[in-house]
């Protein structure tokens, strides 16, 4: 391991932590700065928690399909008749999910 002694202290610093910002170094770190940056960490992660409830985003496939993508991992694709046949049956799906909401599970 490559070492660097410093001229305030006797300590050695590894070389790839030599060019730590102040405010990531820990070594240094005051309440205040350590409070800004745990502040700062926690806006970030609100903001990706927010981006990650994206809303559902509807596309035309290659051969002409509507998929909706943002219910899960893979898009539902589904060509237009198809689409218009589902959503004719809308009130049927809810009432067959209320009928068997103790049956079917959940993803959050």
């Amino acid at each position: 391991m490559i070492t660097k002694t410093t001229n305030k202290t006797s300590a050695k610093i590894p070389a790839n932590l030599e060019d730590i910002p102040p405010m990531l170094d820990r070594r240094a770190a005051n309440g205040a700065e350590t409070q800004a940056l745990l502040a700062r960490i926690a806006q970030l992660e609100a903001a990706l928690a927010n981006k990650n409830t994206r809303a559902v985003t509807l596309k035309v496939s290659e051969k002409g399909a509507v998929s909706a993508y943002g219910m899960g991992r893979f898009p539902v694709t589904l060509y237009a008749q198809q689409w218009e046949k589902l959503l004719g049956m809308a009130d049927e799906i809810r009432e067959f999910i209320a009928e068997n909401k103790r049956k079917l599970s959940t993803k959050d």
